[in-house]
C-alpha cells in the first residue's frame, strides 16, 4: 500500500499515517507501564487462511 501516492487521497494517507504513529506511541506507553505487549499484539494469531485473527477484537472493525 502506498500511502503518499497522490491518487490515493492525501487526507486518507495523512489519517492512516497518524493512526499508525499514535498506535506505536500507545504501544510504547503500554509496554512502559505493564512490561509486556498490548493484548492486541500479544494475542495476535494468523488464522488457517492467512488472515488476521485476535480474540479480543473478533467481530469488531478496528479501523472505524
Amino acid at each position: 500500500m502506498i500511502l503518499a501516492h497522490p491518487g490515493n487521497g492525501a487526507s486518507l494517507a495523512a489519517y492512516a499515517k497518524q493512526f499508525l504513529r499514535d498506535k506505536l506511541l500507545d504501544h510504547k506507553t503500554y509496554i512502559d507501564k505493564h512490561g509486556e505487549d498490548m493484548p492486541e499484539i500479544r494475542n495476535w494469531k494468523w488464522s488457517r487462511d492467512g488472515t488476521y485473527k485476535e480474540k479480543a477484537l473478533a467481530g469488531k472493525d478496528v479501523c472505524a
